[in-house]
This record gives structure tokens, C-alpha cells and sequence, in this order.
């Protein structure tokens, strides 16, 4: 496979965005759980999986192919019922972790009071976030930082009580504004006085609907016709090329990556170190060919969903394991080979042989199947990047609570009017990601350039240092 084809695989592992209503299998009560009823492995509630985990175990047979005997092994093993740890009322919720209050988000971490949020990290009392970090009280960020009070911003931050901005520094009241720094009461990118700005941002009101669709549909159009994009979304990085990179060091073709250093060919990643071929690391060294090594964990390998971990193979939803290999539905276990226990001396002689074995029949090195999978394509990191079929949310019921109506009263937004993911999914397509980057040229340069931005906006697209000559 090729490094693109290698994210992609990975990528199938994880789980995204499903939510299902199933039994748990361990006490008989309803669960919301990210696999489904045919899900090929027993699902328990996590708090019952980490309490009685004791998965059955089984010998290593030379002579049998090695995958068939870890999924004959592994649908016997019960596995969580979604990930992550240190929550307080968050139950609709999945890779959330050390969060309160927080409903119906994926993919975060020391959130407070959201709703409808993804793969954002400190973030208090928002709706409908994707990719962001710091902000509060904002609705449809997308790529933002350190923002308050702000409505449906792109690529921006340490900005507030603004509405409809794109690649914004250090800005306040700013509404329809492009590739501004240091700014206050511009609309358009228009200077104003206090009070022509409030004057004329009166003149708008996003409470309501046919207001706020108009917005998008004005900063679609500013998107493609009026702003500059830099080429890629490199920030404070150093010796990196990929996209979607925030404080990194020494990366080579990665992407949504933060604080990370010495990484090749990964995808989704939080203070990671020393990782290939990886997807969703999260604080986390040492990770090759793997999903969801995180919290934590080291010098994981060919493994699956694998928490506060270290020195595992062929590992799949695993908790605070270490020296594993083959083994799944494992918490603090040491020294299991197909979740059966030996002596430390016992363990190196057998796992030698078996990779002995596997390095004979080329197999070492492979990630698992895709059947492995607990979840379904379409529900998986992959479906959101690389669907390969229709859009199985998009004409599933959705309701207003309580929380979204005092939420959008306060905040001066419409309420949902569509089911979540939908929206998140809109947000996310504006975070331009085929899993490669493509060849162009600069807009004032006219030099060669990588990106990952669709050709529809080729003469608005810079290069880093034209970009930087343009707007700083």
C-alpha cells in the first residue's frame, strides 16, 4: 500500500460519529455505544469492561495463518463500548476525554458545556466546532484558536465578538472580514467608527435563519473570490510538510497533527513523538502501523484502540497493558501472548518464535484486515474522508433540547435545524483534505507549490513567503 492507501486502512478503525442504542452484554442494560447491534464483538459499558475484563485466551498454532486465529480469538473478546476517560456527565459522547458536561461531541479533551462539538480541545460553552482549541461561547468554528464570542469563523485566531471571518489575528467586531490582523470594527474589510459599526452590524441579526444562511452564502463567496489562502496551514513548525500543522518539529506528510515531532505518515495526532504510520495518536512515542495508541502510551505496533500502554503487537482494545502481543479486551495485564499469561522469560522466547514464524510468511508487519473493525466503514474516520457510499446521516431525525434553545437565545444563532453531524460534516469540508497534496502555482509568484486546497481556488492560493509578504 501506498502511504495514502495506509492512512486510509488505519483510518477504518476508528470509529466516527455513530451512536447506537444496544444492550450491553455484560448486565443486560441499554448503553449508547459507537458499535452497533452487529457489531462481530461482545460490547460492554466501559465501566463494566474495566471492572470484569477476563477475555478468553488461547495458544499460538505455527500451523494455522496467523490473522485467522486472532479473529477466531478476538470476536470472543468483549471491548468497550467507546473510548476515553476522566468524564463527568458525558455519556453521549466518544473519544472524549477528561471533560464535563458535554453532549452529543467526538474527539476532544478538557471541554466543558458543549454540545455538537468535534476534535476540539478546551473548549466551554460552544456548538458546532470542529477543530478547535481554547474558544468559548462560539458557534460554527472551524480551525480557530482563542476565540470568544464569535459566529462561524475560518482559520482564525485570538479573535472575538465577531461573526463570518476567515484567517482573522487579533481581531474584535469584525464582520464579513478576510486575512485581517489587529483589527477592530471592520466589515467587509471596511474601517469603521464604533458607531457606524454598530449601526450597521444591527442591520444584521443571525438569530435569524434566513439571516444566518444568507451570512454563509455571502462568506462562501468572499472564500472564493476576495481572501487569499496560504498554500498550507503550517503554525510555529519547523522542518514539517504536510497540513493542518500546529507546533510541530520534523514531520514529513502529516496531517491535523499538533505538537508533534519526528512523525511520518500520519494522520490526527496530539504531542505525539517517533510515530509512522499512524492514525489518532494522542500523547502517545512510539507508534508504528497503528490506530488510537493514546493517552500516554509506548512503543505500540500493529495494534488497535490501546490506552495508557506499553510495548504491545497485535494488540486491540487494550487498557493499561504492557508487553502484550495478539491480544484483545486486555486491562492491566502484563506479559500475555492471545490474552494468555506467562513469566517475562516465557513471554520473549514465545514471541520470538512467533515472529520468527511471521517474518517466514511475510505477514510481520501487517495491520489487521478490515473485517477486524468493530465498527462500519461509513462510521469510521475513513467514511469521513473517503465515503464510498451516500451519507447515512443525512436524513436521520434530530430534536432540540432545552440546552440548544437557552445556547442560541444567549448567543444571538438559530436553532439546529438539521441532525448534528450534518453540520459538522459542512464545517469540515471547508478543512480541504483528500489524504495527498496536489501541485500548483502561486497566485503572485508564480512559483510551484503544494496544497491541499481544491483547484477551484487556484489564483487565490499563495505561497508561504508571498502569503506572508501580502497580509502580515
Amino acid at each position: 500500500m501506498d502511504k495514502k492507501e495506509i492512512l486510509q486502512h488505519l483510518a477504518a478503525f476508528w470509529p466516527q460519529f455513530g451512536l447506537h442504542k444496544i444492550k450491553c452484554m455484560k448486565t443486560g442494560k441499554d448503553i449508547i455505544s459507537v458499535f452497533g447491534e452487529d457489531c462481530s464483538y461482545p460490547v460492554w459499558h466501559r465501566e463494566e469492561w474495566l471492572k470484569h475484563a477476563d477475555p478468553p485466551f488461547t495458544e499460538f498454532d505455527s500451523g494455522r495463518p496467523f490473522f485467522d486465529q486472532l479473529w477466531e480469538l478476538f470476536q470472543k473478546c468483549p471491548i468497550p463500548h467507546n473510548v476515553g476517560v476522566g468524564n463527568e456527565n458525558c455519556e453521549y459522547t466518544d473519544d472524549w476525554w477528561y471533560s464535563k458536561n458535554c453532549f452529543l461531541s467526538h474527539s476532544g479533551m478538557n471541554c466543558e458545556d458543549v454540545s455538537y462539538v468535534y476534535r476540539s480541545l478546551g473548549m466551554k460553552d460552544c456548538q458546532f466546532c470542529v477543530f478547535c482549541f481554547d474558544s468559548e461561547l462560539c458557534t460554527d468554528l472551524i480551525n480557530c484558536r482563542n476565540c470568544y464570542s464569535t459566529v462561524y469563523a475560518l482559520n482564525s485566531r485570538q479573535c472575538r465578538d465577531s461573526a463570518f471571518i476567515f484567517d482573522c489575528r487579533n481581531c474584535s467586531d469584525c464582520l464579513f472580514s478576510w486575512n485581517l490582523r489587529n483589527k477592530q470594527y471592520c466589515i467587509f474589510n471596511q474601517q469603521y467608527s464604533k458607531e457606524e459599526y454598530e449601526r450597521e452590524r444591527a442591520k444584521y441579526d443571525f438569530y435569524l435563519r434566513e439571516h444566518y444562511e444568507k451570512g454563509k452564502e455571502i462568506f462562501a463567496d468572499i472564500l472564493r473570490s476576495k481572501a487569499w489562502w496560504p498554500c498550507l496551514q503550517q503554525v510555529q513548525c519547523e522542518n514539517v510538510d504536510g497540513d493542518f500543522l500546529d507546533k510541530c518539529k520534523n514531520c514529513s506528510n502529516t496531517f491535523f497533527v499538533q505538537e508533534s515531532e519526528d512523525c511520518k505518515n500520519v494522520l490526527r495526532a496530539f504531542k505525539a513523538k517517533n510515530c509512522v504510520n499512524s492514525v489518532s495518536t494522542m500523547d502517545s512515542e512510539l507508534v508504528e502501523m497503528s490506530c488510537m495508541a493514546q493517552d500516554k502510551s509506548y512503543d505500540i505496533k500493529y495494534s488497535n484502540n490501546v490506552v495508557q500502554s506499553s510495548f504491545l503487537e497485535y494488540c486491540n482494545h487494550c487498557y493499561d497493558c504492557e508487553h502484550c502481543f495478539g491480544c484483545c479486551g486486555l486491562v492491566g495485564k502484563k506479559y500475555h501472548i492471545f490474552n494468555q499469561e506467562y513469566t517475562p522469560e516465557e513471554y520473549e522466547i514465545k514471541v520470538l518464535e512467533i515472529k520468527t514464524k511471521l517474518r517466514e510468511e511475510k505477514v510481520y508487519g501487517q495491520f489487521y484486515p478490515l473485517y477486524f473493525a468493530a465498527n462500519l466503514y461509513e462510521e469510521s474516520l475513513a467514511g469521513v474522508h473517503w465515503p464510498q457510499g451516500e451519507n447515512s446521516f443525512k436524513d436521520k431525525p434530530f430534536h432540540i433540547t432545552e440546552r440548544d434553545k437557552q445556547f442560541c437565545e444567549k448567543n444571538r444563532v438559530p436553532l439546529p435545524n438539521t441532525f448534528y453531524v450534518n453540520r459538522l460534516m459542512d464545517n469540515l469540508r471547508w478543512m480541504f483534505f483528500t489524504g495527498e497534496l496536489r501541485e500548483t502555482t502561486c497566485a503572485e509568484t508564480g512559483d510551484r507549490i503544494l496544497t491541499g486546497i481544491p483547484k477551484e481556488f487556484d489564483g487565490r492560493i499563495l505561497s508561504e513567503q508571498a502569503y506572508l509578504d501580502k497580509i502580515a
